[in-house]
C-alpha cells in the first residue's frame, strides 16, 4: 500500500462563532484567504502518512455509472406514468363532453 504526505495546518478561530469550530483542521493554510483574514490564526501544522488502498478504480466507476443509470430510469419511469396518467384523464373529459 503506497502512502501520501500531507501536512496539516491547525487554525485558531479567533472571532467567536456559533456556528463554526474554535479549532479548525485544513491541508492548507486558509487564514491567507480574503474571506478568512482576521477570523482565523495557524497555530501550528501536523505532518501525518496516509495510507492510500488499493482499489480497482474502473470497477468503482462502473458501479457508479449503474447506479446513476438507475437513478435516472427511475426517474424517467415515473415521468412517463406522470404522462399516461394526464392521457387517461384527458380521454376521461373526451368521453364526458
Amino acid at each position: 500500500m503506497t502512502t501520501v504526505k500531507i501536512t496539516l495546518y491547525i487554525h485558531k478561530r479567533i472571532v467567536p462563532s456559533d456556528w463554526e469550530e474554535e479549532i479548525e483542521i485544513w491541508p492548507t493554510d486558509v487564514s491567507v484567504y480574503e474571506h478568512k483574514k482576521g477570523k482565523l490564526v495557524v497555530i501550528g501544522t501536523h505532518e501525518v502518512e496516509v495510507p492510500i488502498p488499493d482499489v480497482d478504480v474502473t470497477a468503482q466507476a462502473i458501479d457508479a455509472l449503474d447506479d446513476e443509470a438507475e437513478r435516472v430510469m427511475e426517474e424517467a419511469r415515473a415521468k412517463v406514468a406522470e404522462l399516461h396518467e394526464r392521457i387517461a384523464k384527458l380521454r376521461c373529459l373526451e368521453h364526458k363532453s
